[in-house]
């Protein structure tokens, strides 16, 4: 019977709901279960009686014209099939982790990048002077290689997923609309997710909060350059699989609300949804750059990092800021 039932959705998909409507469709789909199994007992095969089912119902603007209900205004936008909706959170799911390992192969590269320079300075290997190759160079120049292999890595991987998710660009660009049992399918998963999503995030930020207590431990008691270097690569790694979790529980929550427009993507909060993401758009990439400056010029690794936090209590100041406005 789901194939009548998915083909009274599909009949209905551009028919607002109302009262009328929604009793209208359950006597329908009443009217023809029962039709079908009469023909079923007739003899007829399955395909058979579904297929007599569907052609004894016509068009769906004349029988609520002939029944008397009042048409209420169609929906607006992009309407999706139940398959449509299974494909679209399978993928998200799937490339959200090929994103979430991107963005923590580029950290775990600057990380090794200052691990591995400081390292090398200790290598009393690079004092031997019988070497026919300039020792300096080579010890500034061992450290880019694998810096430039993760880096490479990881922009490849977020080049790749950005590419296989485009089709479903839609989602955050259009309205899109979805049947009752669709819906019902997203409100299942979204729900059998919660406790998941919940703790992947409070795990995220708790290697946010503790990142910097390791690296402040670790440059603390050992005193030294590499202990140093030791701290900042351990809080770079914690934080790269922070963004992980992050990614990964945030993207998959984000395609449930987005399709059942609730929460972050609930109609009265959409405009202020648009304006966060403009001044993400510019902040975001603004700090990542100040960041590496800072550090590159500077050599200030051990402080730069501060930078992340100061800009995220800002930008959720900020967000706070926006939303109050909004609502009042």
């Amino acid at each position: 019977m789901d194939t009548i039932k998915n083909y009274l959705e599909n009949l209905f998909c551009n028919v607002g709901v109302n009262e009328e409507v929604l009793r209208l469709k359950q006597d329908l789909y009443n009217n023809m279960e029962e039709k079908y199994m009469e023909l079923k007992r007739e003899g007829h095969s399955e395909n058979e009686a579904i297929g007599m089912v569907i052609s004894n119902f016509g068009n769906i603007d004349e029988l609520l014209k002939e029944l008397g209900v009042e048409k209420p205004a169609a929906k607006k936008g992009r309407f999706l099939s139940q398959t449509e909706v299974e494909d679209l959170v399978y993928n998200q799911k799937r490339w959200s982790k090929f994103i979430g390992i991107g963005v923590f192969l580029i950290l775990a590269a600057v990380a090794v990048l200052i691990l591995s320079g400081v390292v090398l300075e200790k290598v009393e290997l690079f004092n031997i002077r019988s070497m026919s190759v300039n020792i300096n160079e080579l010890s500034s120049a061992l450290p880019l290689i694998p810096f430039f292999i993760l880096l490479a890595a990881g922009i490849g991987t977020l080049i790749i997923s950005g590419l296989m998710l485009e089709k479903y660009e839609f989602i955050e660009k259009e309205e899109v609309e979805i049947s009752t049992s669709t819906r019902n399918w997203v409100e299942k998963r979204k729900e059998s997710y919660q406790l998941s999503y919940v703790i992947l995030i409070v795990a995220g930020v708790m290697l946010c909060v503790l990142s910097p207590m390791v690296l402040i431990t670790i440059a603390t008691f050992t005193g030294t350059d590499l202990g140093g270097a030791i701290g900042v690569a351990s809080l770079l790694i914690m934080i790269g699989i922070a963004v992980y979790l992050f990614v990964v529980s945030g993207m998959e929550m984000e395609t449930y609300q987005r399709l059942l427009k609730v929460g972050e993507f609930s109609p009265e909060r959409n405009k202020e949804n648009k304006v966060v993401s403009i001044v993400a758009a510019i902040v975001w990439p603004l700090t990542v750059v100040v960041f590496l400056a800072w550090s590159f010029l500077g050599n200030d690794w051990h402080i730069s990092w501060i930078l992340f936090p100061i800009v995220g209590i800002l930008f959720g100041a900020f967000a706070g800021v926006v939303e109050l406005i909004q609502k009042n």
